[in-house]
């Protein structure tokens, strides 16, 4: 099998290649490893073949310096539970898990997966893309993480380099979606127990980030189903809607500021119908009460663009319900007539200057008093809360960055190091490291949380020694939007 794609790691600035050992040539059960496929910030992929059996399969393996962390190595193992337990022909396939001791001591953490043939989305984005190929490629994600919301995991990843079209038969575009490395599980799934993100941790890629997502709240199956909109926004618009420097301005964008207005037709000159239209518009509401509530739902919106059916009015948008409220915490106002988007852009911009409010006043509720009079009366004060403190682990790869208060450059450690702050309260983090780009990571906190970044070597010029590095067919490895690599071309 072979893609025609060599395989790299991309921090968005440059290639970033590991420092950790290649196991080439090794065994790990009955696999025998032959050469490296590719490599992402969690572990790399290797091509294998089964010993007795003679079948080829992608394992990917581990970091050694994640393997000594026990909440990453519950991630992996999660992400190898939950995506067996998908059981969808749209999910790419994991059929063996295994730990093995080395002579040193050390363990490895594999799992093994199906070789995929073709390429990921990512690398055909610059590509025109006709009505109902968009249309397909929508339809089959949805009916993927229908199975998937279906057992009670999120993917929270979805975007162009974690879905990969597959040449099955005849079929040369049969979707599998990759990477459940953050996935999120609702509810226990064997022995794997719930999961989920301390509120104010902010995970996933930025530029396919639902609002919630973006804001470290809670998230649900309805973040995919924003991400699904934001694939076919890009493959019909050939541009994603949101796009800024930096991560702060980015989150005012997504959070703050409609999609720009799709195009009528397509590069093709195909017309682009209304209700296409509002089938990713709504995919893109910033509540997620206002967008599609299951993947279902999605899936039969689609379907009639892929088979020709008649196309079906969409209903209404959803409402999301009213708040109730007593009497004495309905506050009587006029009707202003500034939007309040327009507040939350300026509160949002704030915030991505590194400015943080924080407020324990209720908020007012406008509703419609009777024609007769207006009565003010004000919302009773709340009790001032005394804050509790919570306390947030931070690590990096590799460790020793110095983290720093983005706001008031108080330095607060080297990583591993244990951060107490307010509860509830946003904590912007910058990582500094010699020889890496700095990063930094808006955090906001309503429990004990831990994170942990991956930081970029910075390039170097003018090297005159370099440890010897695996390189794919040819040499040469193509550089990735975002970081994320194809773990099944060759």
């Amino acid at each position: 099998m072979s893609s025609g794609h060599d395989t790299a790691i991309s921090s968005g600035r440059g290639v970033v290649e590991s420092m950790d050992y290649d196991l080439t040539g090794s065994e790990l059960g009955q696999w025998q490893l032959e050469r490296v496929l590719g490599e992402g910030a969690m572990g790399k992929v290797y091509l294998a073949k089964h010993q007795r059996i003679g079948r080829i399969a992608a394992v990917k393996v581990l970091k050694a310096e994640h393997a000594k962390n026990p909440d990453l190595v519950q991630r992996f193992i999660a992400e190898a539970t939950a995506v067996n337990a998908i059981r969808n022909e749209h999910i790419v396939e994991v059929f063996d898990f295994g730990e093995q001791l080395q002579p040193d001591g050390s363990a490895l953490a594999y799992c093994v997966m199906e070789l995929l043939e073709g390429s990921p989305l990512s690398a055909v984005m610059d590509q025109h893309f006709t009505i109902a190929r968009t249309a397909r490629i929508g339809l089959q994600l949805s009916k993927a993480l229908a199975s998937a919301h279906h057992i009670g995991v999120v993917h929270r990843d979805v975007k162009p380099e974690n879905l990969f079209l597959h040449r099955r038969g005849d079929d040369a575009e049969f979707l599998k979606v990759l990477d459940f490395g953050i996935a999120k599980l609702l509810k226990p799934i064997g022995d794997i127990p719930q999961s989920g993100t301390a509120a104010g941790i902010v995970i996933g890629t930025p530029e396919y980030m639902a609002p919630e997502q973006a804001l470290g709240s809670a998230t649900d199956r309805r973040a995919d189903l924003y991400a699904v909109g934001l694939v076919l926004y890009e493959l019909i618009a050939g541009v994603q809607p949101f796009r800024a420097d930096t991560f702060g301005k980015l989150v005012v964008e997504i959070t703050s500021k409609p999609p720009p207005t799709l195009p009528d037709v397509n590069a093709l000159g195909e017309p682009v119908h209304p209700v296409l239209k509002a089938i990713i518009n709504r995919c893109l509401e910033k509540e997620p009460d206002r967008r599609f509530q299951s993947a279902e739902e999605l899936a039969d919106a689609l379907e009639p663009f892929v088979t020709g059916a008649p196309i079906r009015p969409l209903a209404p948008t959803p409402v999301p319900p009213a708040p109730t409220l007593t009497d004495e915490e309905v506050q009587v106002v006029q009707p202003s007539k500034t939007p309040l988007l327009v507040a939350a852009v300026i509160v949002l911009g704030l915030v991505a200057a590194g400015i943080v409010f924080v407020t324990t006043e209720a908020p007012s509720t406008v509703v419609t008093p009777p024609a007769a009079a207006l009565v003010t009366t004000p919302a009773k004060p709340l009790p001032a809360a005394v804050p509790q403190r919570v306390s947030l682990d931070l690590t990096s790869t590799p460790p020793g960055a110095k983290v720093t208060r983005a706001d008031s450059n108080v330095e607060l450690g080297v990583t591993p190091v244990r951060v107490e702050v307010d509860q509830g309260a946003t904590v912007s983090l910058t990582f500094t490291l010699a020889g890496h780009e700095p990063l930094s990571r808006p955090v906001s906190l309503a429990s004990n949380a831990s994170v942990s970044v991956d930081l970029t070597p910075t390039p170097k010029q003018d090297v005159h020694v370099a440890p010897v590095k695996v390189k794919g067919p040819g040499g040469k490895k193509p550089v990735s939007r975002d970081g994320v690599v194809d773990p099944f071309s060759q």
